[in-house]
Formats: structure tokens, sequence, C-alpha cells
């Protein structure tokens, strides 16, 4: 069983990630390893070809080039030794936290609050890559209750295993507006237009992930969602509804009204 790593969102609103275990870390690290093999040998190849072919040049030409030989083997040694830090850094900047061997494996790196791992953290966490690699530090995972390397600690992000479980991209892609049987608003375009953007995606979120929200904080989460949109529909919540019918009406509302995404606000 492994340990969950919870947090709380600014709702008020406890959720949680499982938390990748030490084997399965080790795992996704060989897959990335044979990567970083692959590409450091490419390196080296592409080092011997570029010397070789300046002697030659030289030697056609009954010139010698002061120094091409060791200007690129000094290159070539720097991008080698720094070749580690750049692979994980440069997969975990640009693939939200996943590099190709965690991808395989259904890994990936977040903030220790559960966000999105941000730039400076992807890179930060990869510094102590060479200490993290050295025996005595592989206790650190074992004994940590996040299994946490020394990277993780510094730049405060943890693993954690990738959601698995199937949800659909478009939330209530079997339902449509005109399909409910009970509309507690019968909502107009006009009172549609007095919505943003960032209302409709806060909703669909909300739909995608609510069933992972505990029954004790959904009530919470669904009156707190609620609250500023039926103020801006200009609008109360009839007697007897339920939040959470009401908070799919509005999504159903805006996402079957022609055009209407394309009008509203951001």
């Amino acid at each position: 069983m492994h340990p969950q790593h919870h947090f709380e969102t600014p709702e008020d609103v406890d959720l949680g990630f499982t938390l990748a275990g030490p084997p399965a870390r080790f795992g996704a690290y060989v897959i990335d390893f044979l990567w970083l093999l692959l590409i450091r040998g490419l390196f080296v190849l592409a080092g011997i070809g570029i010397v070789v072919n300046f002697n030659l040049v030289a030697l056609q030409e009954e010139d010698f080039i002061d120094n091409v030989d060791g200007w690129v083997i000094t290159l070539i040694l720097i991008l080698y030794y720094f070749s580690e830090f750049l692979y994980f850094g440069y997969f975990e900047w640009r693939r939200n936290g996943s590099t190709p061997g965690k991808k395989v494996s259904g890994l990936r790196a977040v903030m220790d609050g559960g966000y999105r791992l941000t730039p400076t953290a992807a890179w930060l966490r990869n510094l102590l890559r060479p200490v993290d690699v050295i025996p005595l530090f592989w206790l650190v995972p074992l004994v940590d209750k996040k299994n946490r390397r020394l990277g993780d600690f510094l730049a405060a992000t943890v693993v954690v295993t990738e959601i698995t479980e199937t949800v659909p991209k478009l939330p209530l892609a079997e339902h449509s507006y005109g399909s409910l049987s009970v509309r507690y608003l019968d909502l107009s375009r006009n009172q549609l237009m007095n919505l943003r953007r960032r209302d409709y995606l806060a909703l669909e979120e909300y739909l995608v992930r609510y069933k992972s929200v505990p029954k004790a904080k959904l009530g919470r989460l669904q009156r707190l969602l609620l609250a500023p949109l039926l103020t801006r529909l200009d609008t109360k919540l009839p007697t007897g509804a339920r939040p959470g019918e009401v908070l799919a009406e509005i999504y159903l509302a805006m996402r079957d009204s022609p055009g209407l995404l394309d009008q509203v606000e951001d």
C-alpha cells in the first residue's frame, strides 16, 4: 500500500495523490538512464567525428589548427558531465514533471503542495543528482515518509503516481442541456452572457474531479463554486434544488449554447 500525500486547496478541500515508492522510482530511473547512455554515446561519437574531420582538413590544407582537439574534447566532456542534469531538467520542465522513464512507469513530479511543477523546481530538483546516486544517499527515500530524495527536499517536490482511472475528457458527454428532465434555473442566453470563460473551466474541472473529493467537504466546495455564479446570473438557488445538479445545469447551458464560449469574457 503506497502512502497518500494530502494537501488543502484554497477552498479548504482535502485532495491527495498516491506517492511513488522507491521501487517504482528506481524502475523509472533505469529507463531514463538507458536513454541517457544513448545520448551520451551520441555526444562521444559526435566529438570523435568532429576531431577527425578537423584533422583531415588540416592535413589536406597542410595547416595546423591550434587547440581544436582540446576545445572539442572539453566541450564534449562538459556536455557529457551535465547531460543528466539537462536531460531530467528539460523533460520535467517541458513535460509536466514527467521524463520518458516516469511516463512509462506512470509517475510524475509535482510540488509538495500538490500543484504543477514549476520551471524553477524542475531544474532545482536535479542539481543534486550527482549526490543522490552515491549509495549512502539511497537510504534517504527509504526512511522519508514521502519517499523524497535530496533533490526533492531542495525543490520542495514529491513524485506521485498518475491518476489511472478513466474520466471523460468532456464531462457529462452523454448529456445535453435540452435533455435535462428538470431545470432549476431555466437559463436564458442573456443570463449566460454574464458568466465568464473561467467559470466554465472551473465547472469542467469540478465535474471531472468531484468524485475524488471527500463527501464531508463536497457540499462546501459546491456552495463555494455556486455562490458567485448565482450572483452573476442574478438569481437564487431554488428551494429544494441540489447544488451539484445546479452546477451541472449551468455547465451544460454554457457548453450547449452556440458560440457562447467565444463571446463571454475570460
